[in-house]
């Protein structure tokens, strides 16, 4: 008769979540919520017109509050796969998104910044809740959550057109002690400035403590004599093909501007980049003088 017995190998949830949440940077978790609501918008408008659509956060020591009403998250796909620590193949067919690829940034956020949250999720179809209180699903053995529908009686229900609303409360007292200071709500501000900029271009009105985001034009200039030099391409990804478009010129005198900026499904993920490893200050890329160079990258992915 064979010994062979089952091994438990499942992972500790603890352990879980020390991993997922360790590398990731507390100014960073919001523009994470933000992605979420980014990529609501563009599944609702399927255009690059975002008028109309709002994105509000509000940010204290106490707690984080983050609303939009761009569409929220239809209840099968809360059910399957918004909340799961990961994607399939089956998921990345099912869910269209423009920024969130991967399906962990909203989950690290919010186990990083407390232990009580509150997800609420309007559409045309569906309106429901998903409490967690974080130490009582630790303790439990499955890795479930639990979702509520709701009525818009219910005193839960703060959402009044399709969005969804994310709350935070028992903010961990690192989160809560960075949340307190002016200083680095200021940096937030200027992350979701930099991040967002083509989408606020696009209309979204993306607000912080009630103070909404202004939009900065980044351009190069243009004349009879002065034309931006471009070239558009494709790479393979693993069997899926990128599209790439690299865009040089000048724009107004500000050193401070100039550099790499790479987008990325619209979204900014470097700004003025001035290191050597892009060949800035180098022979073949000499550093500014009178104006701004700018080098465009732009990835379809």
């Amino acid at each position: 008769m064979s010994d062979t017995v089952s091994v438990k190998a499942s992972p500790f949830k603890e352990f879980f979540l020390s991993v997922i949440t360790r590398d990731v940077q507390i100014v960073d978790t919001i523009p994470e919520f933000v992605d979420n609501s980014i990529d609501g918008a563009k599944r609702v408008r399927g255009s690059d017109d975002l008028s109309g659509l709002e994105v509000d956060v509000f940010i204290n020591e106490d707690k984080v509050t983050v609303k939009d009403n761009c569409g929220g998250i239809e209840r099968n796909i809360a059910e399957n796969y918004a909340f799961r620590f990961g994607r399939d193949d089956e998921a990345e067919n099912e869910i269209e998104s423009i920024i969130g690829k991967f399906g962990v940034g909203m989950k690290r956020s919010l186990f990083k910044l407390g232990s009580e949250f509150v997800i609420e999720s309007k559409t045309e179809d569906s309106h429901y809740v998903i409490e967690i209180n974080v130490d009582e699903w630790l303790d439990q053995n499955n890795w479930q959550f639990e979702l509520e529908p709701i009525s818009t009686d219910d005193p839960r229900a703060t959402l009044t057109e399709p969005g969804t609303r994310i709350h935070i409360s028992e903010l961990k007292d690192n989160v809560s002690d960075k949340f307190s200071q002016e200083l680095f709500i200021t940096k937030i501000i200027n992350n979701l400035r930099v991040k967002n900029r083509q989408y606020l271009r696009d209309g979204i009105e993306i607000r912080v403590n009630g103070d909404e985001l202004e939009y900065s034009p980044l351009e190069l200039r243009t004349s009879d004599d002065l034309v931006p030099a471009s070239e558009t391409f494709s790479v393979d990804n693993n069997g899926a093909e990128v599209q790439v478009k690299i865009q040089v010129g000048v724009g107004d005198r500000d050193p401070d501007k100039a550099g790499w900026y790479i987008f990325c499904n619209g979204r900014v993920v470097e700004e003025a980049n001035k290191h050597e490893e892009t060949g800035w200050g180098t022979e073949n890329i000499p550093q500014y003088g009178s104006v701004e160079t700018l080098f465009f990258v732009h990835i379809l992915a």
